[in-house]
Order: structure tokens, then sequence, then C-alpha cells
């Protein structure tokens, strides 16, 4: 892979939670942060004090019967990293986590499982 940007280093603390709970027309920063405790202190079992959030916002545009992902930011890389970790505590449920990657890391990360499933087919 290449050196690291200045867009990946920026993009380096944060992650999307994809299907987060439904949003309502009265969701706000406080009542989106949390959701975003509760599913971290509760589902995954994870210390998160509220000091340690950096930033929580919703992307995309709001539409009917959508959720749309949140991008959450931290302060320390390394609650970033305790968080990536223990993202096996949800399954069965709906909410995924994905790194924040910039588009030529995405690319590269997509042509790389590309040909990873080509040599398993091989296999």
């Amino acid at each position: 892979m290449s050196t690291t940007s200045p867009e990946q280093i920026i993009q380096f603390n944060d992650f999307y939670l994809e299907e987060i709970l439904a949003e309502t027309n009265s969701e706000n920063f406080d009542t989106l942060k949390e959701k975003i405790l509760e599913i971290i202190r509760k589902k995954m079992e994870i210390q998160l004090g509220e000091n340690e959030i950096d930033f929580i916002s919703r992307l995309g545009e709001r539409k009917e019967n959508r959720n749309r992902p949140v991008k959450t930011g931290y302060t320390a890389i390394l609650k970033k990293w305790e968080i990536m970790r223990n993202t096996k505590k949800l399954a069965g449920t709906q909410i995924g986590l994905n790194d924040d990657l910039d588009k030529q890391t995405r690319e590269e990360k997509k042509q790389l499982i590309s040909h990873m499933k080509n040599a398993r087919k091989k296999v």
C-alpha cells in the first residue's frame, strides 16, 4: 500500500456505525450520542466517557425508511482499537462497524479482497 496521506491521518481515529437505531425527527446530537454510548457501553461492554468522543454525525440525506450511517471519532486511537476489537459482541445485531478510509485506500482494499477471493477459488 502507499504511504500515509494527510487524509488518512485525519481519519485514523474515525469509523462508521451502520444500521444504528432508526432516526426520528426529534433526533439531535445528544440523543444520537446516547444511542452510541449505549451500544458501546452495554452491547460491547466498553468503558467510554463522553469526553472520549471527538464527534458524532449522521451521513447523507434524510430519507424515508432508511437508516443513515453514523460517523464517529474518538480522542484516542487506543479507544478506537478497543472498540474495533470488540465488534464480535455485535454479532446477531444489525449494527456494523467500518473503518473510515480515504478513497484510494478503499479502492486498494477492494482490489485486495477481489484478489483474495480469486485465490481462494483456485485452492
